[in-house]
C-alpha cells in the first residue's frame, strides 16, 4: 500500500482495511487509459494467422514489446485492429479482499545528478527515459538505451513496467538521473525475464528523466 504499484484508486482504497474485510472500489473510468483513435490501424490481412475472426485478440509486436489487440472489422484484403486496452474507456470496479499484510519490500532511489525538484511524473504522464539495467548480484549488464542510442518511452502508472520502476520513478522530478535499487519482488519475482534475468534476482537501474509530456 502507498508505493503506487497497483491502480491509484486501489491504492488509496484499500487504506484502513484490517484482516478478512471486503469493499468494492471504483476504478473509474480511464484505469485502463483512455481510448486512443490512433490506436485503431488497418492491417494487411496476408499477415495475421488464418481464421481470424471480428471480436478475437491477437498478441502482436508493438514498439515497446507484446501489445494485445482486438479485430474490429474485417475485409477481403485488411483487418481494423484495435491496440488500445479491451477496458480503456470503461468505468470499472475492484472487489478487494484483505487476506494478510505484511511489510512492503524496500526499494531505494540514489540521486546521481539532481533534476528541477519541482516537476514530478504523475500517474498517466508518458515519460522518457535513458537507463542502464544491471544485475544487483553480480553487476552484469543485461539491457542499456544508452548504448542503443534509444531513449525509453513508457506511460507511469499504467504497469507498463515493473513495479519498482513505477514507484521509483515517481520520485524523481524531470532532468533528474538515479540509481534505482530494486528487490526481486518488484522486478520480474520469480518468473525472470529470459536468460538475462534470472528468477528472484535484484536489480539496479541507472536512470535518468529526460522528458514528462
Amino acid at each position: 500500500c502507498g508505493q503506487q504499484g497497483i491502480f491509484p484508486a486501489v491504492d488509496h482504497g484499500v487504506r484502513g482495511m484490517t484482516v478478512g474485510e471486503q469493499r468494492t472500489i471504483s476504478l473509474g473510468e480511464n484505469a485502463f487509459g483512455p481510448v486512443d483513435p490512433q490506436r485503431v490501424i488497418e492491417f494487411p490481412l496476408e499477415k495475421l494467422p488464418e481464421g481470424v475472426t471480428v471480436g478475437g485478440q491477437l498478441q502482436m509486436q508493438g514498439q515497446q514489446g507484446p501489445v494485445l489487440a482486438t479485430v474490429k472489422e474485417l475485409t477481403d484484403t485488411t483487418a481494423t485492429l484495435d491496440l488500445n486496452h479491451p477496458f480503456a474507456g470503461l468505468p470499472c470496479t475492484m472487489s478487494v479482499t484483505i487476506h494478510t499484510i505484511t511489510p512492503a519490500p524496500s526499494l531505494e532511489v540514489e540521486a546521481v545528478s539532481q533534476g528541477d525538484g519541482k516537476t514530478f511524473p504523475k500517474p498517466g504522464d508518458k515519460l522518457t527515459m535513458h537507463y542502464i539495467g544491471t544485475l544487483a548480484e553480480d553487476g552484469s549488464q543485461f539491457d542499456s538505451s544508452r548504448d542503443r542510442g534509444d531513449p525509453f518511452q513508457f506511460t507511469i502508472g499504467e504497469g507498463q513496467v515493473i513495479i519498482g520502476w513505477d514507484v521509483g520513478v515517481m520520485k524523481m522530478s524531470l532532468g533528474e538521473r538515479s540509481i534505482l535499487k530494486i528487490p526481486s519482488k518488484l522486478g520480474y519475482g520469480s518468473r525472470g525475464a529470459g536468460a538475462a534475468i534470472p528468477p528472484n534476482a535484484d536489480l539496479v537501474f541507472d536512470v535518468e528523466l529526460l522528458k514528462i509530456n
